[in-house]
């Protein structure tokens, strides 16, 4: 199945360099140079502090927080510092960037009778950088792909692309960063009502800096299960997000890429 995957997004970006592709917006949270991608996790982990002591399951959350997610994202912070160098701050040229559908994996797919995969799900889509695309496919955690596909994914999409980014090892050094925003993601619906995640997947695109950049601003709705009223939907959908505690602390444990360097 990976290389329907890789088939599909190989054909999302065979026009990328065509006029008509460059009115395309960004992608929702796109990142274009490892500053940003740096700074997505830091708003991420950040917005946790936010948690409310309410219940054992909270106070377990901010203990977690605390006490293990924190501390591995400083050390993984500064290793990703260290390999990125001088280049943290340099932006990707546009001339590297993909066409990403943003929320892209087996989850957002339905098999159809011939056998083939039809994707779904593009409301966040957009460009970005395929090495952000390349790590939430791996990391998201409904049907995350296993990571022996890693090698596999990464060279057939840089050969697709042929865009001369050597986006493969960029791709690697930030591989344990997504691991740390998709455990913040999903702790999400521990956060209080008040405290919307706007480029979360259980909230739509919010607004965006009127720049050439992000486009024009938008207004965004909430996703009506996190804005219930207390004591309604909204405390299930607490409790059912607390059932993932355990896979938080397997994504910080897994183990790295075997991309090779280069």
């Amino acid at each position: 199945m990976v290389r329907q995957a890789l088939a599909f997004l190989s054909q999302l970006n065979a026009a990328r360099q065509s006029p008509a592709a460059a009115g395309i917006p960004i992608a929702s949270e796109a990142c274009f140079s490892v500053a940003e991608h740096l700074a997505t996790v830091d708003r991420r982990v950040a917005r946790l502090q936010n948690i409310e002591p309410i219940s054992a399951v909270d106070q377990e959350a901010i203990a977690f927080v605390n006490q293990e997610l924190r501390p591995a994202w400083q050390q993984i912070r500064t290793s990703i510092e260290s390999q990125a160098a001088r280049a943290i701050t340099t932006d990707l040229p546009r001339s590297n960037w993909c066409l990403s559908p943003s929320d892209f994996g087996f989850h957002n797919a339905m098999l159809a009778p011939d056998g083939q995969l039809r994707f779904f799900d593009f409301e966040y889509a957009g460009w970005d950088d395929p090495a952000k695309l390349a790590c939430d496919f791996f990391c998201q955690p409904q049907l995350p792909e296993p990571m022996a596909e890693w090698d596999l994914f990464i060279s057939t999409l840089a050969h697709s692309l042929k865009s001369g980014d050597n986006f493969p090892e960029r791709a690697r050094f930030l591989l344990d960063a997504y691991r740390v925003k998709w455990c913040c993601i999903m702790l999400n619906n521990l956060l209080p009502p008040a405290a919307p995640d706007v480029n979360s997947p259980v909230w739509r695109t919010g607004p965006r800096t009127n720049s050439p950049r992000h486009g024009p601003p938008f207004k965004w709705f909430p996703n009506p299960v996190i804005a219930a009223p207390a004591g309604s939907c909204f405390h299930t959908s607490r409790i059912a997000s607390w059932h993932t505690l355990t896979s938080f602390r397997r994504f910080t444990r897994r183990p790295a890429a075997t991309t090779s360097r280069g």
